[in-house]
Order: structure tokens, then sequence, then C-alpha cells
């Protein structure tokens, strides 16, 4: 069927491949032909308008791409009836204006798609190429999302039953040492906590016999507080243990001992040749010596050291160890 036009333009979109390795992204411009051997071996025109002449330099630039010989592209009838029907023709020259890809993929180190854009040509003959021999596969269709497997979904709502779970156990924890201190019930105050009013009482007189100046620690040594009566509180701690007290009462004899919640538990009245418990000058006690006791710790957690000194000018001092 002869057409009564030579040249012609429409919209185009058809099929391609190139000696490229690599596929094209969608909407990139077309490689040029010579570079990449683009071939065009099947297409279809629509919006036909009839052109009184071609020439292809005119419409030639950087997105253009200019070849000969392009076979088997249908022309479709249009609103104005250039055509009466579908037919194939052969092309002599081409022009596709703005060319891009639409889809591309890979066959045998080759790249197939599809190119849309405006397409000029100079008509040859009605087509009689056969197909190529190697038929491009068609572009793969997107697929629906791959669901997780069930295990895994599972294995996410374990994990946050899961950390429920955790916060609810500590929850009852609490619960169950708020009963434990309160046996009348949940009652959050501590004034119904027996045994945290203790606790609070012993920190507090402990704190407060730390801020006191007679109060040491043991493994201090003490020095002499002169004539009269001289108490110091030794922080013990809650090990039990063997306590000794190293003593020097120089050249005035004085009298030590050692208390424990209100007993007597190590006295200078036990050494040999004291005085009515004194120890120390030209007695036979001697000056110095050691006195030990068992702590067994109970309620309190120290001790009372009572020096009584012997006269104004006294001097002495002691050291009492920690339990061991």
């Amino acid at each position: 069927m002869s057409l009564p036009f030579l040249f012609v333009q429409g919209t185009f979109s058809g099929n391609y491949f190139t000696d490229q390795g690599s596929t094209l992204v969608d909407g990139q411009p077309m490689p040029g032909p010579d570079k990449h051997h683009v071939r065009l071996y099947r297409g279809e025109l629509h919006d036909i308008v009839p052109l009184k002449e071609f020439n292809p330099q005119e419409h030639l630039n950087r997105d253009a791409l200019y070849l000969y010989n392009v076979t088997n592209i249908q022309l479709h009838p249009g609103n104005k009836q250039y055509i009466q029907e579908k037919i194939v023709y052969d092309f002599e020259q081409v022009v596709i204006k703005d060319a891009r890809v639409k889809d591309s993929w890979e066959i045998n180190g080759k790249t197939y798609g599809i190119v849309e854009g405006t397409f000029l040509g100079k008509i040859k003959v009605p087509s009689n190429a056969p197909e190529p021999t190697e038929p491009p596969t068609p572009a793969p269709e997107p697929c629906e999302p791959e669901r997780p497997p069930v295990i895994s979904r599972l294995s996410g709502c374990l994990s946050k039953l899961w950390d429920i779970l955790k916060w609810l156990l500590l929850f009852l924890l609490l619960l169950l040492l708020l009963k434990k201190c309160n046996p009348s019930g949940c009652n959050l105050g501590l004034n119904n906590c027996r045994d945290c009013q203790e606790e609070l009482a012993r920190l507090r007189k402990q704190i407060d016999s730390i801020n006191s100046d007679n109060t040491m620690g043991c493994s201090q040594a003490a020095k002499s507080g002169g004539r009269g009566i001289t108490e110091k509180k030794h922080i013990l701690g809650n090990q039990s243990g063997r306590v000794i007290v190293q003593y020097d009462m120089e050249s005035v004899p004085d009298k030590l001992e050692v208390f424990y919640e209100g007993s007597l538990v190590a006295s200078s009245s036990a050494v040999q040749g004291n005085v009515k418990g004194f120890v120390g000058g030209k007695n036979a006690a001697g000056c110095c010596g050691a006195l030990s006791f068992d702590f067994q710790y109970n309620k309190e957690d120290y001790c009372m050291v009572r020096v009584t000194g012997g006269s104004s000018d006294t001097k002495w001092k002691y050291t009492l160890f920690c339990p061991k």
C-alpha cells in the first residue's frame, strides 16, 4: 500500500538493542548510535503528521538519535486519518528527538529495551524484515513485596510480649517488697515500716556519731585527754573478729577500759602488776602493753573506750585495731 506522502512525524515507542553490556536507567537519554551500535527492530508510530520535507541535520541535538535503514515501524491511523489502516513500513533515515529509555534489560552481553520520543523519518517501502534472531526477554513485572516468614513475625511479637512481661514482673517484685516491709498492707509510707524505721534510726545514729568529736574509726591512734575521764567511740563495722588495743601510759599511771553495748569487754585491771586498774609509771604493770577482746556484732557497730587519767600532767596514747 502506497502513501500520499514520503516524510512523516509522530509519537514513537519501539524496541532497540545495543552492544552495551550494562542496562540503562528509565528516563536516561539513549547512547549515541556509533558508540554502542543502537538498532531499532520494532516500533509503533502514533499521532502521525505528514511533512513536506525532511532534513535530518535540522533536528539533531545531544538528545536525538539518528539512524539509517530502520525496519518494522507500524503506522497507526490518527484523528486526521492520513492513513486508513495499520501498516508496517521501513524508513531510509530516522531522527528520534528527545529519545528516552522507557525500560531496559540485558541478554547475553547486549542491552535490550524500549525507547520513546518524537519520530521524524523518510519512508522507504513496506517492511518484510524478519525479527531479530535474539528476541528480548520482556522486562520483569514488579512483584509484590515478600512478606516476612511466619517465624520471623512471631519472633517480633514474642519480643514485644517479653518486654511487657519484664515490666510486669518488676512491678510485682516491688509490691512484694513493700508487702514484706509492711505486713498490714501495701502502704507506701515509711511510718508503718518497722524494719525501715529501725534502719533509718541506725543510720541517723551512725551519722550523728561520726559528726561527734569523740568518734573515731578503728586503727586510729587516740592521744591523751589529760586528767579525769576521757571517752572515745570507735566504729568497728558489722564484721565480727578479734580486736586488739595497744596502749602506752608513759610515766604517769592511767586506767583503760573497753565497753560494747554497755558491757565491759577489756580492761587494764586484768594486766598483772596494776594498781587498782592503773598501769604505767613505776608500778609493776609497766607503761605499755596490749588488751584484746572478741567482737561479736549484734546491734551496735561501735565500742566505747574510757581512759581515766591519774593526774593533771598525765600523757597517754592507744590504738584500737579493726576486728580481724
